[in-house]
């Protein structure tokens, strides 16, 4: 019969996996603190320079390799669908114009240059519509950054292809998860912005912010964890 994963130690498994990566986290963190200079906020900790020379190599640098918005290019043997892969090629084009993949990828180059440029691939949910503030209809396909504070895989494996799963958090209002999972998501905990991760480590957006306690969103928010589980290829979601 089909593989059943055991959540219980996918889950002990990825805590691990969390506090494998604490180091990489902490240490991205000082560096963009660096990079942020003193002026960015209170809690940057760092001695006034003349010449931030970490932000402007990264600004210089993340803007050199990807300096404009890609391009596709479609070609085929049989002239009579030449009309359908040149309509698929301008709609192509329009779109990464549209969802502003220039800037996404430039993001991912600026994440890699400070420790690892990690992207997601997929199609939209209707709680990625919600969060991407409705830019993207459920059903299309998507891309966008995973930040490193949210992102997991499998440490135990020797290559990239042979980890066995990757996961990351998403944090999601709660009304469209009820409406994409169903009324069972109703008894999911509404929580609050979190300001460290799981080990200690303070998370790198909180740089600047100065946040003190729990914060009031403007509405209800719940922490969901996607996993990639490879060996089905499958999306396996639940609460963090």
């Amino acid at each position: 019969g089909p593989y059943v994963v055991d959540i219980s130690r996918l889950c002990n498994a990825m805590q691990r996996d969390r506090q494998t990566l604490e180091r990489f986290r902490v240490n991205r963190r000082r560096m963009a603190m660096q990079a942020a200079g003193p002026y960015w906020g209170a809690d940057t900790n760092v001695k006034e320079i003349p010449v931030n020379l970490m932000s402007l190599y990264v600004s210089i640098v993340g803007k050199t390799l990807i300096p404009k918005a890609p391009r596709v290019l479609y070609s085929v043997f049989d002239r009579a669908a030449k009309p359908t892969i040149r309509t698929m090629q301008d709609w192509s084009n329009r779109e990464i114009v549209r969802t502003g993949l220039e800037a996404i990828f430039q993001n991912a180059v600026v994440d890699a240059l400070y420790c690892m440029g990690i992207m997601k691939v997929g199609i939209a949910t209707p709680a990625d519509a919600v969060v991407s503030g409705w830019g993207l209809g459920a059903g299309q396909p998507y891309l966008d950054c995973v930040d490193l504070d949210d992102f997991g895989f499998d440490t135990r494996a020797r290559k990239w292809r042979d980890c066995r799963y990757m996961f990351h958090d998403v944090r999601m209002p709660k009304d469209a998860v009820v409406a994409w999972l169903g009324s069972k998501a109703k008894k999911l905990p509404a929580d609050d912005e979190l300001r460290h991760n799981e080990q200690g480590d303070e998370r790198i957006d909180m740089l600047g912010k100065g946040l003190v306690g729990d914060q009031e969103d403007v509405e209800d928010m719940v922490t969901l964890r996607e996993v990639y589980w490879a060996r089905d290829r499958e999306i396996l979601c639940f609460p963090r």
